[in-house]
């Protein structure tokens, strides 16, 4: 899992933006959610307890019992409040540029007989905060 997360932390860094851009250029390839997504499928085969960082990821894999409070960063925090179930393993993937990968839009809606969807990029609207993938 480290060498995934170390090509996954240069696929999210500043040096691959332009070609974020490019990608994510065409609405339909959905390259960004490609990430993510696989990003989640990987985490389901994850086993044990363990933790794994690079410069821009951090991985952490962990049980609990009833409740569940991690801060992650200055930014985020998970809390999974009383929930009466055992030994449930929790996977957080802190992605601390992911603002790098996901396009930002412009989303508009028209109220029209034809009911068109406008979903245009917006580089300059983006929020450059940390996302968090909990599973």
């Amino acid at each position: 899992m480290q060498h995934i997360l170390e090509t996954v932390d240069v696929i999210i860094g500043e040096e691959s933006r332009e070609s974020w851009v490019i990608l994510n250029a065409n609405d339909t390839r959905n390259s960004s959610s490609k990430l993510l997504g696989s990003l989640e499928s990987l985490s389901s085969y994850l086993d044990g307890e363990f933790s794994v960082r690079t410069p821009r990821i951090l991985l952490n894999r962990t049980t609990f019992d009833d409740s569940f409070m991690a801060d992650l960063n200055s930014s985020i925090v998970l809390n999974i409040t009383k929930n009466s179930m055992s030994n449930v393993y929790i996977t957080t993937i802190l992605l601390s540029t992911l603002y790098i990968v996901m396009p930002t839009r412009n989303s508009t809606f028209d109220v029209s007989p034809f009911n068109t969807t406008s979903n245009e990029t917006a580089s300059d609207n983006a929020i450059m905060q940390p996302c968090c993938l909990s599973k």
